[in-house]
């Protein structure tokens, strides 16, 4: 793309930098895994092809910040603001109903803790499975 003058403009770039150098880390992690204790050795080449990946991740912006960047130009490339921009802090109608501390499943669960001496263990089981808060 860059050869052909074409712009980057949805973090194309940033794509296959964190993918390869990421890889190269897993990679090089395995063979220090499967060498044992040669591989943290200097006369080893494995030794210095872990320091050299790993050297990938951190140099032209840390994994982290490359996944930003890709965040970012995905969110502005459908032309809205990424979704937690639009978010208010109670995180939204959604989140009110279903989410954390809704109303519905408060009293739900209430109900339920006042019965559980008279309710049988496997159907209190799934009532509290069912009543769980979200896994994120």
């Amino acid at each position: 793309m860059a050869a052909t003058g074409v712009p980057f403009g949805r973090g194309e770039g940033s794509m296959p930098k964190l993918a390869a150098s990421e890889l190269a880390v897993r990679a090089t992690e395995r063979a220090i895994q499967t060498l044992g204790g040669w591989g943290y050795i200097t006369d080893h080449p494995v030794e210095k092809w872990y320091r050299d990946a790993k050297l990938h991740t951190i140099f032209e912006g840390t994994s982290e910040i490359q996944r930003m960047v890709i965040a970012r130009a995905l969110g502005a490339a459908d032309g809205a603001p990424p979704l937690h921009v639009d978010l208010e802090p109670a995180g939204g109608p959604l989140n009110r109903w279903f989410g954390r501390g809704a109303p519905m499943r408060g009293r739900a669960s209430e109900t339920m803790l006042a019965a559980k001496d008279k309710v049988p263990a496997p159907v209190m089981r799934l009532a509290m499975k069912v009543l769980a808060p979200p896994r994120r």
